[in-house]
């Protein structure tokens, strides 16, 4: 079973606006930069996410938290804490932590807003993030 457009639009629509209203509370009068919100939209989280379990945050990471939940066996039923704004934990099938995690997306981006080409990340937890696969949709 794989999730339609259709089941996946309102998720993506909610994340969004959440990152929109993270950057403003963050000091950006303008919101979510048109190169974050293509490079959502271009790698949407349901597609790299396999099994994993919830986080509360960047202070909480602890693996026993929660249920192991699996968007391979029930995608659809999975979307909403996808595109929520917690840390999501890999495990492996026997529900094991993998030594990956998606880390707490408001954080995360709200960090790469400070971040400049050839200057320092935020914080190395933020430097962390996949910053390469943002690059090539321009910078500022």
């Amino acid at each position: 079973m794989t999730s339609t457009r259709e089941q996946i639009a309102p998720h993506m629509a909610r994340f969004l606006v959440m990152l929109d209203a993270a950057f403003r509370r963050y000091g950006v009068s303008d919101g979510l930069p048109e190169r974050f919100r293509n490079a959502v939209t271009a790698t949407p989280r349901h597609m790299f996410v396999h099994r994993f379990r919830m986080s509360g945050g960047p202070l909480r990471d602890r693996i026993d938290e929660g249920a192991v939940r699996d968007n391979d066996a029930d995608p659809v039923r999975e979307l909403a804490d996808i595109y929520s704004d917690a840390v999501m934990i890999h495990v492996d099938a026997s529900g094991e932590r993998l030594p990956s995690t998606n880390s707490q997306p408001s954080y995360v981006f709200c960090g790469l807003a400070a971040w400049r080409p050839g200057g320092m990340a935020a914080s190395s937890r933020v430097a962390r993030y996949s910053v390469t696969a943002l690059l090539p949709l321009g910078s500022s």
